[in-house]
């Protein structure tokens, strides 16, 4: 269903972009026609309207203007034309879109707040936290939060070990998920720390991929 979802959005995108390719040298095309023909044609429309008109003497200069308009100005009109119709269909293809796709891998405390995290814990005291997942992908995702419990020398991004707990959702773009998270020890002074990863689903290859997003926090 999630690659359905995708595949229609990228069916969608490239449909629209070819109309905006087209939008374009249309519009190049009839820029291209007034620049070559536009002062013939003005001309002709100057003979037809003025050149029945007589001249006209009079005792003092009166100053009048040339309705006459050079090929520079031609140019220059077009110009800002070409520039202005491009500007305004590029802001309406691009418009709700996004330019740099991101999501968000957070962990919250107990209150849904960075850094609200418990200073100290009892054995068997159960720590409550909160991770957040943010969608600005333009396209629903299928998120993985894996949580992984590692020490002072376990690699990370990602850490080789397997996770201890696994939550999935799929989420619409332009939308986050809050969920908790509870933690315990039985155990003091064991140096640990939460690992948590963020992985997708790749409808291409139809594979869970580590998304490059992780956070941590120790437990001394």
């Amino acid at each position: 269903m999630i690659a359905s979802s995708v595949r229609e959005y990228a069916s969608s995108a490239k449909i629209e972009g070819l109309m905006i390719t087209f939008f374009i040298v249309t519009i190049d095309f009839i820029s291209a026609i007034i620049y070559l023909y536009g002062p013939r044609l003005y001309w002709r429309l100057w003979v037809k309207i003025r050149g029945k008109y007589k001249v006209v003497v009079r005792r003092s200069k009166v100053k009048r203007y040339s309705m006459l308009i050079s090929e520079e100005v031609w140019a220059v009109i077009l110009a800002v034309i070409v520039v202005a119709s491009v500007f305004a269909i590029s802001q309406l293809y691009i418009a709700g879109r996004v330019i740099e796709p991101f999501s968000e891998l957070g962990i919250l405390g107990s209150k849904k707040k960075i850094g609200d995290y418990p200073r100290e814990l009892f054995v068997g005291e159960k720590a409550l936290l909160h991770i957040y997942v943010g969608n600005h992908m333009g396209v629903p995702m299928y998120y993985i939060v894996q949580v992984k419990i590692g020490n002072s020398t376990t690699p990370i991004d990602p850490a080789p070990i397997e996770p201890i707990l696994t939550f999935e959702k799929v989420l619409p773009h332009n939308s986050t998920w809050i969920f908790p998270l509870t933690i315990s020890f039985n155990e003091t002074g064991l140096n640990y720390r939460i690992i948590v990863e963020l992985w997708i689903y790749n409808y291409t290859t139809h594979r869970i991929e580590y998304h490059h997003r992780w956070g941590q926090i120790w437990v001394m």
